[in-house]
């Protein structure tokens, strides 16, 4: 009997044993199947945001660590596309290449995505890429008038013909930005040549950035030739030998710069300038100057010789900017022309225009004489394209704003 009894605990021992190990099986297998953590999802093609054109090759893998690919769905912008992908043969990892034409796509934004579902039906994993489609790319021409062989202080029309809009344009040559206005063709405005610089061939770098973010870069070389300037020696009197102080001389040019560094959209000229007074030219642009004071300096201007109230007129149309008495300029006129091109009158007797009034080529705007740094009666002419005064003489010829809009 007792043998019996022990026999039983044997059996029952052993049932519990596998009953015990059947039940932690099958709770471990309860939890495989229960578990909810989704597939992964790598995009290796188009990376986000990125621009593709025309025929292109979709490429992602798929990875579930704890069960089994059951399906991956493909749609952009929300249309399922033409392969739906199918069970995989219960694979773990899925590497997937599907071929797209871009071409059939709208240009601009698009958004892929990739949703991927475990055997178990429990997990889905949903992956969003945006890139965008630029199946027409950016055509650029620089078109630079006149020869691109010039002396210092000349200035180049210059237009950026665009196939399309663009988000950013820059030009940049020796350092400085070129102010630039919209046209029906793009892009226009003139480039200056300072007058400090030494003769050498330079590069006037073109920058473009599309709306799809697509950049285009364009390398104009411009050659600045050597030009022979005159140089003079002028006797200031005793009453204007005195240096001017230097903080005066910058406080003075501030004023001046913040209206230069704003140039108008409008093109109010659009044919060549006028010479602004009856004159002979006594100091032509460039010369180089020394003072009896010991001042050594560049002319940036053309001075035409001329009785004490000579009338002087507008050289071309555009608004008055600025009216003011300088220590060096004495009483001037700043009249700007548009598109960053300025005239200024300096040494007036008289000022005839205020701040604001529309001026006509030809317009009288002053009367010639000797206020400032001056030793006698006479108009300085001068010509700035932004903060960069160019040879006034230049503008004269039509042919500058020839090809301009």
């Amino acid at each position: 009997m007792i043998f019996h009894l022990k026999r039983v605990s044997i059996l029952l021992s052993i049932f519990f044993f596998f009953l015990v190990l059947f039940l932690l099986f099958s709770h471990l297998n309860v939890l495989s199947y229960s578990d909810n953590t989704p597939p992964s999802i790598y995009m290796q093609f188009p990376k986000e945001s990125e621009i593709v054109s025309g025929s292109i090759c979709v490429k992602f893998t798929v990875i579930d660590k704890e069960s089994r690919i059951e399906s991956v769905l493909i749609r952009i912008d929300g249309e399922l596309c033409d392969i739906l992908a199918g069970d995989f043969k219960k694979k773990k990892a899925l590497e997937y290449d599907l071929k797209l034409d871009t071409t059939k796509l709208s240009e601009g934004r698009h958004i892929l995505t990739v949703s991927a579902s475990s055997c178990n039906g429990n997990a889905t994993t949903t992956k969003d890429t945006l890139f965008y489609v630029d199946n027409h790319p950016l055509n650029v021409e620089v078109i630079l008038g006149g020869s691109n062989r010039v002396y210092p202080g000349s200035v180049l029309p210059l237009q950026c013909v665009l196939s399309e809009e663009v988000r950013d344009i820059r030009v940049e040559i020796m350092g400085y930005d070129i102010f630039l206005f919209t046209t029906d063709i793009g892009y226009e405005g003139f480039v200056p040549i300072r007058l400090a610089v030494e003769p050498e061939e330079v590069d006037m770098e073109v920058s473009l950035t599309d709306n799809l973010g697509e950049s285009v870069n364009i390398n104009k070389k411009i050659l600045i030739l050597p030009k022979g300037f005159e140089s003079e020696y002028i006797v200031l009197p005793e009453t204007k030998a005195e240096p001017i102080p230097k903080e005066v001389i910058e406080k003075e040019y501030q004023i001046l710069l913040n209206e230069l560094l704003s140039p108008s959209e409008v093109l109010y000229e659009k044919d060549g300038f006028i010479i602004p007074v009856e004159g002979k030219i006594t100091s032509p642009y460039g010369t180089y100057r020394r003072f009896s004071n010991g001042v050594v300096s560049r002319h940036i201007g053309v001075d035409y010789s001329c009785p004490e109230g000579t009338e002087v007129k507008a050289c071309g149309a555009g608004i008055v900017r600025l009216v003011d008495d300088f220590a060096i300029r004495g009483k001037f006129v700043l009249i700007d022309h548009g598109w960053g091109v300025y005239s200024l009158y300096n040494h007036l007797s008289d000022v005839l225009v205020d701040v604001g009034d529309i001026v006509s080529k030809g317009d009288v705007i002053g009367k010639v004489g000797s206020t400032g740094l001056a030793t006698g009666p006479h108009l300085h002419w001068e010509v700035r394209v932004g903060r960069w005064a160019v040879d006034p003489l230049q503008w004269t010829d039509e042919r500058i704003f020839a090809n301009l809009r």
